[in-house]
C-alpha cells in the first residue's frame, strides 16, 4: 500500500468487542465534528458508516469520539452496529450523549444522513 492509511482499522464499540473493519468496503455516510471554543482544542465527533456487502446485510456502524485537548483527559469512545440506515438516527443520539456532546452535533450528524423517500 502506498499511503499510510491501512486497509483496516478498528472501531469502538459499546457493550461490544471492538470491531475491525475494511476501510474501502464501509463508506463514510455521515460525518460531524466540534469545537466547543476555538481556543480549545477539545473535539467532539460522529460518523456513520455503511456497508452494502451481502453478508453485512446493509448495516451501519455509528461511532464518535470526544478528543479532549488536555493530555491528562483520556478519549471517549463509544459505537453502535445497526442493522439498517434507518435506526442509524437513534443510534446516533446515543452516542453523543455517551460522548458527552451537545445534541445539536447529533442533529448536525442526522441532518448529512441520505433522505428517506416516502
Amino acid at each position: 500500500m502506498s499511503n499510510n492509511k491501512s486497509e483496516y482499522f478498528t472501531v469502538t464499540m459499546t457493550n461490544h468487542l471492538p470491531v475491525k473493519i475494511k476501510r474501502d468496503e464501509w463508506i463514510l455516510l455521515a460525518e460531524v465534528k466540534d469545537l466547543v471554543h476555538p481556543v480549545s482544542s477539545d473535539c467532539w465527533e460522529i460518523k456513520v458508516r455503511y456497508t452494502d456487502k451481502p453478508l453485512a446485510k446493509k448495516r451501519c456502524i455509528v461511532h464518535g469520539a470526544y478528543i479532549p485537548g488536555n493530555e491528562d483527559e483520556l478519549e471517549i469512545r463509544h459505537g453502535f452496529l445497526v442493522e439498517d440506515v434507518a435506526q442509524a438516527p437513534e443510534a446516533i443520539n446515543d452516542v453523543a450523549r455517551l460522548i458527552g456532546a451537545d445534541s445539536m452535533l447529533a442533529h448536525r450528524c442526522i441532518s448529512k444522513l441520505p433522505a428517506l423517500v416516502i
